[in-house]
């Protein structure tokens, strides 16, 4: 049986027409082949195999269509090979002209490769690819707007970032209680900060060797510019989060979400890292570094972008590597389950990752 642009036409084995069903209109053919496409089969193909049994069929997904529908099929890949060889012959008897011919095979073609194409964009783990991209991005405008203010801002207030580091606490601070002679032991405790902490902050306002006269209006708006970055940044990653838990929950489990959709982003979806040896897996990011070891003979990367996880960089120095073989193997189990079978065993993995460094530990 062969599946073309015209219809559905059934050959014997000495490849002569025994049966045909020719779409009505180039509309219904888009229908039916995209359904083959979808689901391995439609109801126009099953009523057309209507007491055909032990048909021979091009694809293994039309196969697993007519057997869950009752119908025994076999699949042969040279099907459609040795049809196209003999095409002409079979449209001619079925009064098919090459012109009409060519514009279903045409159109038909162009409106599969559109839906295709639309499919794959739809899917998550591109999605994903996309919002790792856009951290990345976030994290350079973070840096760079966070720089510019605690410049800016230091001009009135230089102590404050001796005493805070972070970007995210720095900023509230500011938009919070905007000049230094609001930074009082009283407002911080408010703001979550201990007693000794908002000592320590509200006695360097107090010395501060800053300007007190400053426009502090214009700075205010690059710090709320900075905390809408920040916290963009933290709803983007929650959506990488439930994103990885719906594509890749063991991956998402074992490496973490946010490495394991860079590991996606960086080879372009969960089938290719799926494919891909530990070892390969263990170095990915540190290319730049393996190729320079190549050619200068030195020693190669042990880690890439895995050495993000608190499981190799917690670790020793001499101990990372290994932690870092050990990691990557399970990170590859665990994607090659989330590609072709979907069975939750991310505990087992981590329980094995666990035990394994563990005893490298020891």
């Amino acid at each position: 049986m062969i599946v073309c642009a015209r219809g559905y036409l059934l050959l014997d084995d000495e490849w002569k027409l025994v049966d045909s069903y020719l779409f009505g209109d180039i509309e219904e053919a888009k229908r039916e082949i995209w359904g083959i496409e979808e689901e391995g089969g439609t109801e126009k193909l099953l009523r057309f195999l209507e007491g055909y049994d032990g048909v021979v069929v091009q694809d293994i997904e039309i196969k697993k269509y007519l057997e869950k529908k009752g119908l025994e099929a076999t699949v042969d890949e040279n099907l459609v090979r040795e049809f196209v060889r003999r095409r002409r012959k079979y449209l001619e008897n079925l009064r098919v002209s090459r012109e009409e011919d060519r514009r279903y095979c045409r159109e038909v073609s162009l409106f599969i490769t559109g839906r295709k194409i639309a499919r794959e964009s739809s899917k998550l783990e591109n999605q994903i690819i996309q919002a790792v991209g856009l951290v990345d991005e976030m994290d350079k405008a973070i840096n760079v707007f966070g720089e510019r203010l605690r410049e800016w801002y230091g001009l009135h207030f230089p102590e404050l970032w001796d005493l805070i580091r972070k970007y995210e606490r720095y900023v509230k601070l500011i938009i919070t209680l905007e000049r230094r002679n609001r930074f009082t032991v009283e407002r911080l405790m408010k703001l979550g900060y201990d007693e000794e902490k908002a000592r320590q902050i509200a006695e360097a306002a107090q010395s501060s060797i800053g300007a007190e006269d400053m426009e502090i209006q214009v700075v205010l708006k690059l710090a709320h510019l900075t905390a809408y970055l920040i916290d963009e940044r933290r709803r983007m990653v929650e959506f990488i989060d439930r994103a990885m838990m719906k594509v890749a929950p063991n991956l998402r489990e074992v490496a973490g979400p946010m490495i394991g959709a860079r590991l996606l982003a960086h080879v372009g979806g969960l089938e290719n890292l799926a494919k891909m040896p530990s070892s390969t897996i263990q170095v990915l990011g540190a290319e730049k570094a393996l190729f320079r070891s190549l050619r200068r003979g030195t020693k190669p990367p042990k880690h890439g972008i895995i050495f993000q996880s608190s499981l190799v960089h917690g670790k020793p120095r001499h101990l990372r590597g290994k932690a870092a073989r050990i990691l990557a193997g399970k990170i590859a189990i665990a994607a090659r389950v989330d590609a072709f079978s979907g069975e939750f065993i991310a505990d087992k993995l981590i329980k094995e990752v666990e035990e394994k460094i563990g005893e490298e530990d020891r």
